[in-house]
């Protein structure tokens, strides 16, 4: 399902509803979570804007390495 993501997800909504509630296994759970979010897309469309966000933070707070503590919870 992971590798046809698209077409299972538009074609046949249901049943990707019934097998998540089944439940989705620990080594692909990550994989899965970013696909029900849409992260590609939205990376997608605004290509720059996060190190514009963490180069604007670090002006303010220059001291703190805060693009690792970002990159760090991103996974999470």
């Amino acid at each position: 399902m992971i590798k046809d993501w698209d077409r299972v997800s538009t074609r046949n909504p249901k049943l990707l509803k019934k097998r998540i509630r089944k439940g989705v296994p620990d080594a692909v759970r990550g994989q899965v979570w970013n696909l029900i979010a849409g992260v590609d897309k939205t990376i997608e469309g605004n290509e720059g804007r996060y190190d514009r966000i963490v180069e604007m933070c670090e002006a303010y707070t220059p001291n703190q390495d805060i693009r690792d503590t970002i990159e760090r919870d991103i996974n999470r």
